[in-house]
């Protein structure tokens, strides 16, 4: 193994051992970001080399980070590792590679601990529109997990421009109906004027937690074609995106659920099997997404506390609601909800309320920061 601090040294080594014919690499493992020249244009440069043109290259990204699809692919890498990557996941992934006669015609997340997509399907390039950087990292760990590619825009605005630029098409669309800049309704219209006249049409999946009566027929009349309510279960997620393809992808919901399958539970105080199985049984990825959504509350709830406005408030009173839900804290989400539903108000009961949801958000970060430390899911522990 030889290791570099930046691309340019690595590249001058690489070119002295082709032109010499002497040492030559097996494979390129490289950082996205590094300093002077970052993982792309390294990468391209060793592909203008005649010598290593087809040299195995496997790419690390950290998990939520966002990957252009189209030129992940006219680069070639072999492979996609997420950070902090573990040493059975680079071990797999390197043997994979040398053995593989096309290394490069694999799917970039491939190389992420869990099952391939079923080998009756090709891997599915879906883009994410999702503001929350939370939620953009759990389907990050759900979709990889499953062995597609994602893409993540965090506004409508930026997921009208990526699906008018995209070329091939992205599969289908995850579109989350409450963003800034843009919601996902006004982002949904805007797309299928574009596709009117280019004669194409994206799949285009809600996802929501406003799970009331008569949002999937608003969806629909908006132009999507299916529709999913957060917090998602993997299972109903795949089974959405096989209708909206008309086609079955084999093997998802089945690998997801099998993962807890053997768990046994009593009561706990937070549902970790359902979060496992959502992950598809990938503790470092719920690891993860435990993390950021730790992270996230605090800010959250600060929004909440001292808000620019009533809006400010509702948005992180309507985020923090989600979060406690998909943490199985449904009374203190309703807390939440109210907030979200009088943006913020300040009356004496609000404030109650408010002081009563900061005690049980502490307790949910502290429970999640033991999580975290330990990098241990306490599955059948209260």
């Amino acid at each position: 193994v030889v290791c570099h601090a930046d691309a340019p040294s690595a590249l001058s080594d690489l070119e002295r051992r082709e032109d010499a014919d002497v040492g030559r690499f097996d494979i390129v493992i490289t950082d996205a970001h590094m300093p002077s020249m970052d993982g792309f244009e390294f990468a391209l440069r060793i592909r203008a080399r005649a010598e290593s043109e087809a040299l195995p290259i496997v790419l690390l990204t950290s998990m939520a980070e966002f990957v252009d699809g189209s030129r992940f692919e006219r680069v070639g890498f072999a492979r996609r590792i997420t950070k902090p990557v573990k040493e059975s996941e680079l071990m797999q992934a390197i043997a994979s590679v040398i053995e593989s006669a096309d290394g490069r015609a694999r799917d970039a997340t491939e190389a992420v601990a869990g099952p391939p997509a079923s080998s009756s399907t090709r891997p599915l390039h879906i883009l994410l529109a999702e503001d929350s950087a939370a939620n953009r990292k759990l389907a990050t760990a759900v979709v990889e997990r499953a062995g597609h590619r994602l893409s993540v825009v965090c506004d409508g605005r930026a997921a009208v421009e990526a699906v008018s630029s995209a070329d091939p098409p992205f599969d289908v669309v995850l579109m989350d109906l409450q963003m800034p800049e843009m919601d996902g309704m006004e982002a949904t219209g805007r797309i299928r004027v574009a596709e009117s006249q280019r004669g194409r049409r994206t799949p285009i999946v809600a996802m929501t937690a406003h799970a009331v009566r008569g949002i999937e027929e608003e969806c629909r009349a908006a132009g999507m074609d299916g529709y999913v309510a957060k917090p998602f279960r993997v299972e109903r997620l795949w089974s959405t995106v096989s209708e909206v393809l008309g086609r079955r992808l084999d093997g998802e919901a089945e690998s997801a659920a099998a993962a807890v399958e053997t768990a046994e539970v009593s009561g706990p105080e937070v549902p970790w099997p359902r979060l496992l199985e959502v992950v598809g049984g990938d503790t470092d990825a719920l690891v993860a997404v435990v993390s950021a959504y730790r992270e996230e509350m605090t800010g959250l709830l600060e929004k909440m506390r001292s808000p620019e406005s009533d809006d400010d408030a509702a948005r992180a009173a309507h985020q923090l609601k989600n979060t406690l839900r998909f943490f199985g804290q449904d009374r203190a989400a309703d807390v939440a909800a109210s907030f979200e539903r009088q943006g913020g108000g300040a009356d004496g009961a609000q404030a109650s309320r408010l002081e009563s949801l900061e005690v049980d958000v502490e307790r949910l970060a502290a429970r999640l920061g033991e999580v975290e430390e330990s990098r241990e899911i306490p599955v059948g522990q209260v």
